[in-house]
């Protein structure tokens, strides 16, 4: 069977979990550094730091080596900065572009504003028996920066990302340079948990509800317990009643969630879902630490889903989205161990007798009616 043909899916893959920047940026700067043909490199945010200048040095050095050299930024996301990058890239030789770029008079709640490309892709060597790609929520961005808050206080930005090597990297190159124009869904549930690892893409065209379709799948199926760890949560509601029913039929489910207040309507209208999970049961944590980024899950410790896709409106109906799903208990094991230590060890646990205000209760009520009137209002349609 051709490899455009297997509907994103791969057997006999080697895989490695890379905690936020510490194991990504050594790991891709390695794989940079040792590319023989090509380096394909998508991302939501080009940061100029000490990793984005890491990052942007090798591949000029990849260049002046004959490798062709590819770098897709998003317009919103690396905002002033890569434009400046794109000229820079331009002169050294890097095939650089920017996705969706941002205009002074672009202004105003539209869908074509908030379709961006949130997906965190590399590819080296594709096509070579070298090849090997990475997938994952982590930006080319410091694990301390944390702009545009300044607390000096805060530990590095809690994220995953995938160092994946077999078949499936020649699906993650074609969903690069083709726009996953070649790539069928692969979110059904008799396909997605038959094969060691599948990418799972959303986007506007072919994959409109792939990542959903993969998280009901997986929580259907579940049997003993879930993780999932979301830096931006906002189910829609039949999402939250798939948690909820998981829950009901004793499957403990757990989330871990941002504890820090980084975009204010986000966080509180997010607070505002509380009390159903907690009441069905759920475990909810709080991540204090720092900054949580992570976009994650595990199922009964054998099924794990790594990649840039938020559980809300912005990732689930707009953004060009791109997650691993991987069927390997040490896989699996590994990432859930992670989980289970920043759940007990860097988070608080929220439970149903924590009650707050009614001031507060009323914030976070607005806030969930103010995002969700602007969501209608952008999409045309309930979420």
């Amino acid at each position: 069977m051709d490899t455009a043909k297997k509907d994103a899916l791969t057997s006999a893959p080697s895989l490695q979990l890379l905690h936020s920047g510490r194991d990504f940026f050594p790991a891709l700067l390695a794989a940079i550094n040792a590319a023989q043909a090509s380096v394909a490199i998508e991302t939501y945010i080009f940061a100029s730091d000490e990793s984005g200048n890491a990052v942007r040095d090798a591949c000029i050095a990849a260049v002046q080596r004959g490798v062709a050299v590819s770098v897709v930024m998003d317009g919103f996301g690396s905002g002033a900065y890569g434009r400046e990058l794109l000229a820079f890239f331009a002169a050294h030789g890097v095939n650089a572009k920017i996705y969706r770029p941002q205009r002074w008079w672009q202004a105003g709640l539209s869908p074509n504003l908030l379709r961006r490309l949130h997906r965190k892709l590399c590819v080296v060597d594709a096509g070579l028996p070298s090849a090997l790609g990475f997938v994952g929520g982590i930006n080319v961005l410091d694990d301390h920066n944390h702009a545009p808050s300044t607390d000096t206080s805060l530990g590095p930005r809690f994220d995953f990302a995938v160092r994946v090597t077999g078949d499936v990297v020649a699906h993650i190159d074609a969903a690069i340079s083709t726009n996953s124009r070649r790539i069928k869904p692969s979110s059904r549930l008799k396909n997605i948990l038959t094969q060691t690892v599948s990418l799972v893409l959303r986007d506007n065209v072919k994959h409109r509800h792939a990542i959903q379709a993969m998280y009901f799948a997986l929580l259907a199926n579940a049997k003993r317990e879930v993780w999932i760890a979301n830096a931006y949560f906002l189910p829609g509601r039949k999402l939250r009643r798939a948690i909820v029913a998981c829950q009901q039929r004793g499957v403990q489910v757990n989330l871990l969630l941002q504890g820090r207040r980084e975009y204010w309507l986000q966080h509180h209208a997010t607070q505002a879902l509380y009390g159903q999970l907690l009441r069905a049961g759920v475990h909810l944590y709080e991540y204090q630490a720092s900054f949580l980024h992570a976009k994650v899950a595990v199922f009964d410790s054998e099924h794990a889903t790594v990649g840039s896709s938020n559980i809300d409106p912005f990732s689930l109906l707009l953004a060009k989205e791109a997650n691993l799903l991987i069927n390997d208990t040490a896989f699996a094991n590994a990432l859930e161990t992670a989980l289970i230590a920043a759940a007990s060890q860097a988070s608080q646990r929220i439970l149903l007798t924590d009650t707050q205000p009614l001031w507060r209760r009323c914030v976070n009520w607005l806030a969930f009616g103010v995002l969700r009137a602007g969501l209608r209002v952008a999409v045309g349609r309930r979420y």
